[in-house]
């Protein structure tokens, strides 16, 4: 195969220096075309921590201000990766200093990755670019990965470490591991094996070492400080790594209770054969595009089943998540439960719930799927035909996927009892109808409550051919469906507002 000439550029990102941060390759190929095996070879040949693949754009057309194109990163050791925080940002600069592109207002570059939607990098004042990175989900380890772990790290230090905490990444990140170890560690001036990430058999691709920094150790009031160790990158240590700090920043920030759209300063060093390099600084912050903010929250469950009772820690992202402590007190069925939740373990558990659970990858996908439709196609359905959702956790039992969502008890606060079957009936489909309406954008728009006034409902349903007593059912729905109804008589539009207008006086 013929494989044409192609313009390229390397340059080094997280840096004011040429030989600091961390390079990157950027060619401008047709990432569509191109097979993989050629671009491979590519990145072996530049042999730089990264090669980001650039489709080439289309000339620009007047006013525009935001340059969308493809594009692939490819390791030197000739693997494929789904995001790469520097590389996206070194093919944005790329981009802007293209003889084409300079000087022509361009404000925003978007990136489409492979799998991992679009990475966006903004030109901010002063010529800077900010780039937005998804928030890294962290959750527990099993028992097993937790031990290998830790002796893993011991090796690399050649000692033993004092190890706070070692979490892996969530969705998306499933090759990652961040571990949190004591400030008194030294992370700067410890030197590391970085050859033990890479045995056979250890579980983790990337793996960050992370620990806090307080003022007195502070050079630029950084938050935190990290090194980065894989064996994909050059020497094993990567110098300043974007993908490692889409889980650092929610993890510290959730740590150290930092708000929300306040900008912090993180530090990444790095070191060369036998001596430290010269540490990088980002200037980061931990913000959300989604109307409806999310963080990190904790689940304490009490799970009584059977004569046992086990007690765990959950987290959660959801939208709805709290950190709370909830108790089963009743098994429904297999996998739903009765409980008893409250804000912490000194409080009363006084919130009746329902607690639905998922033992094992494919059920935890199945409640995960439930829980989106919960969230995003009914949310403005939850507590009227479907049960109010309070979050979903996660966590790992003797290396398992487990996971519970908490739903409303929807048996406490009835009012009077249904106790016509057709009128039961007649709830069903509606509340389905209202379901099926949720998801589309289309029916019926009520419109005019000038004089409307609050009417207290005896049971908010029309039954027609009734028996029983009044106060079961509704007399003014009656009537609408009387003049609305599918057993109404045909008539007119405006017969049919008279009668409207006859019901409601």
């Amino acid at each position: 195969m013929t494989i044409p000439s192609a313009p390229f550029t390397i340059a080094t990102v997280f840096s004011s220096s040429p030989f600091g941060g961390n390079p990157a390759a950027i060619i401008f190929l047709d990432v569509d075309t191109v097979p993989f095996d050629v671009l491979r070879g590519i990145a072996r040949n530049f042999n730089q921590p990264m090669a980001v693949f650039v489709k080439p754009i289309e000339p620009l057309k007047p006013g525009q201000t935001t340059i969308h194109t493809s594009v692939r990163f490819v390791t030197v050791a000739g693997n494929e990766v789904e995001l790469c925080g520097h590389g996206s940002m070194a093919a944005a600069k790329a981009l802007l200093s293209s003889p084409d592109v300079a000087g022509a207002g361009i404000t925003e570059i978007q990136l489409q990755t492979k799998t991992r939607g679009i990475v966006r990098v903004h030109v901010v004042a002063g010529g800077l670019l900010e780039m937005v990175l998804p928030v890294g989900l962290t959750e527990p380890v099993s028992s097993e990965d937790e031990q290998r772990v830790a002796s893993t790290v011991n090796r690399a230090f050649g000692r033993d470490v004092k190890i706070k905490h070692i979490a892996r990444g969530g969705e998306g990140f499933e090759h990652a591991c961040l571990i949190e170890i004591d400030e008194s560690e030294d992370l700067q001036g410890s030197k590391v094996n970085t050859a033990v990430f890479g045995e056979a058999g250890y579980p983790f691709g990337l793996n960050t070492i992370t620990s806090n920094v307080s003022s007195k150790t502070s050079e630029l009031n950084e938050q935190f400080v990290s090194r980065m160790f894989s064996p994909e990158v050059p020497g094993g240590e990567d110098s300043v790594c974007g993908s490692a700090h889409c889980l650092l920043v929610p993890y510290w920030y959730k740590q150290k209770g930092l708000e929300r759209g306040k900008e912090s300063v993180a530090k990444q060093i790095s070191w060369s054969d036998t001596t430290p390099r010269k540490s990088s600084s980002l200037n980061i912050f931990l913000a959300f595009t989604d109307p409806t903010p999310t963080f990190m929250a904790t689940l304490k469950l009490n799970w009584s089943h059977g004569q046992h009772s086990e007690v765990y820690d959950l987290w959660s992202w959801s939208s709805d998540a709290v950190d709370r402590v909830v108790r089963t007190t009743k098994r429904l069925r297999a996998n739903l439960y009765e409980a008893l939740a409250g804000p912490n373990a000194d409080g009363e558990l006084d919130q009746p719930l329902l607690l639905k659970i998922a033992r094992g990858p494919q059920a935890l996908a199945d409640l995960k799927h439930e829980a989106k439709i919960y969230t995003k196609d009914l949310l403005s359905l939850q507590g009227v035909v479907v049960p109010k959702f309070y979050g979903l956790y996660e966590t790992r039992i003797k290396g398992i996927p487990f996971g519970c969502a908490l739903l409303e008890d929807c048996n406490t606060g009835l009012s009077k009892p249904l106790l016509d079957p057709r009128e039961v009936n007649t709830q069903v489909m509606l509340a389905i109808c209202k379901i099926h309406q949720a998801v589309q954008d289309r029916g019926v728009r009520i419109i005019d409550f000038t004089n409307a006034t609050r009417h207290v409902c005896t049971n908010a349903v029309p039954t027609l051919y009734h028996s029983l007593p009044r106060g079961f059912f509704c007399e003014e729905l009656v009537g609408m469906e009387k003049a609305f109804g599918v057993h109404s008589d045909p008539a007119s539009i405006s017969q049919a507002i008279l009668a409207a207008k006859k019901c409601w006086g």
